[in-house]
């Protein structure tokens, strides 16, 4: 199938309708080839904005004018000003990016090692298991909350914290399995499951992780769900 790339420019620019919109968000959850045009374009265009970047920067350089006199102080100063920007510039744009998995921990530490429980079915089983992973039991916990869900499999808080336990711990593919079962609940009023997704392949920063972590964290934003202000501030940083 031939890709359609002004659909996927017009879908981060949020120029489609409500509809297309939403189609075009079922397909990719089940289209690879979209998934993988849409990295595609969010590389490309990453790529694109850091030449224009670089271009900008050396158009500016090209004109700081050369001194082959002696030069008033006033224009000195002026002159001096000027590459003091030039070198902020260059000191922005040649910082060394954060790892995509220390992106992730970062976030982790900060939100994700100490859970509160939210008021749901079978509240005390799931305490339980929350009170054993603030702890730092987190194998002991992961079976609490894994019983849990047997029980339960609708039970979404179990589900939640279960996946987050398996990020915790390191099972990868666990945790995307639980946050993908989650993001497909249309029934919860917040719902993280797209953007733990994304936080999970960061973490894990395997082949191919950080361009379908990017596809999530936009969706994320284009959608505007669960932690949207935290996606845009990861996809600043990667």
């Amino acid at each position: 199938m031939t890709t359609d790339w002004n659909n996927i420019d017009d879908y981060f620019a949020n120029r489609l309708p409500a509809d297309e919109r939403n189609q075009f968000d079922a397909t990719l959850r089940t289209d690879e080839a979209l998934v993988e045009a849409v990295a595609f374009y969010v590389s490309a265009r990453q790529t694109l904005q850091a030449e224009a970047y670089t271009t900008r920067r050396d158009e500016l350089i090209a004109r700081k004018p050369r001194l082959t006199r002696p030069t008033p102080w006033p224009y000195a100063l002026a002159a001096a000003a000027c590459l003091a920007l030039l070198l902020g510039i260059g000191w922005i744009l040649w910082q060394p990016q954060t790892a995509p998995s220390e992106l992730a921990d970062e976030y982790i530490q900060r939100n994700l090692t100490e859970l509160a429980v939210t008021m749901s079915a079978d509240a005390d089983s799931l305490q339980r298991g929350l009170e054993e992973a603030n702890a730092g039991n987190l194998t002991e916990a992961d079976a609490l909350l894994t019983h849990l869900l047997g029980r339960q499999p609708t039970n979404a808080d179990a589900l939640r914290y279960a996946g987050i336990l398996s990020l915790r711990r390191g099972q990868y593919e666990t945790a995307l399995r639980r946050f993908e079962q989650l993001s497909r609940r249309t029934d919860l009023v917040v719902n993280p499951g797209l953007f733990y997704q994304a936080l999970t392949r960061l973490k894990r920063d395997g082949p191919g992780d950080a361009d379908q972590a990017k596809v999530l964290l936009q969706r994320v934003i284009n959608q505007q769900s669960e932690g949207d202000t935290d996606a845009q501030a990861l996809l600043d940083k990667l």
